[in-house]
């Protein structure tokens, strides 16, 4: 059993954008917070999903349901059309 139940909603939100294709310093200009606050919460959703890193802690997120693909904004990070 995955400790997912003990994910806080910042660690989803950061979660989501991580699976949107965010960096850490996009992320923290989207919430807003410091880039060293986003690293300590990827760093806490990969001690807690015991995930290796950032992709597979999104693909263990989507496969126990935490977050839900059809949800992820990749448009949000495109940049306008020229």
């Amino acid at each position: 059993m995955l400790p997912i139940g003990t994910l806080t909603s910042r660690e989803i939100e950061v979660l989501y954008l991580l699976a949107a294709g965010y960096s850490a310093k996009l992320i923290a200009c989207k919430l807003p917070a410091s880039k060293r606050t986003v690293e300590k919460h990827i760093e806490n959703i990969l001690a807690k999903l015991l995930a290796p890193n950032a992709p597979a802690a999104v693909s263990i997120s989507i496969k126990a349901k935490v977050i839900d693909p059809a949800k992820i904004d990749v448009l949000q990070i495109l940049p306008p059309a020229q």
